[in-house]
């Protein structure tokens, strides 16, 4: 009786612990192959500017202009906004990080004119 009680404690403890161990451990794998120059580029200050031929990204690895047609679409969740470039790639704009304008009134936007310009 005692050793299956062992068993289950640890078991539980196993269940809680490892997703948080995982995690953990994937991050640092991630955050060691890069270096500190393209952490930078990757997570510093991103600006975008809705132009009338296309959205333009400015950040700390250089300028990107994208064409609205290029662009699928804005998807909006709770925390966070994507604007898809490609089936699998998005533009993940953290709402809690956004220093000037107003996300609401952008996407609106953005979303006319990818509607516009829909091959």
């Amino acid at each position: 009786m005692t050793t299956g009680a062992y068993i289950i404690i640890l078991a539980l403890g196993l269940a809680a612990t490892s997703p948080m161990v995982i995690k953990w451990d994937l991050r640092r794998q991630i955050l060691t192959s890069y270096s500190n120059k393209e952490k930078v580029a990757m997570f510093g200050l991103y600006t975008l500017r809705i132009d009338p031929n296309q959205l333009f990204e400015r950040s700390p690895s250089g300028k990107n202009k994208m064409p609205w047609g290029e662009l699928l679409r804005i998807e909006e969740t709770e925390d966070y906004a994507y604007i898809y470039v490609d089936i699998d790639t998005a533009l993940i704009i953290p709402k809690e990080t956004i220093v000037e304008g107003k996300l609401e009134e952008f996407i609106d936007q953005a979303e006319k004119m990818i509607e516009r310009f829909d091959k």
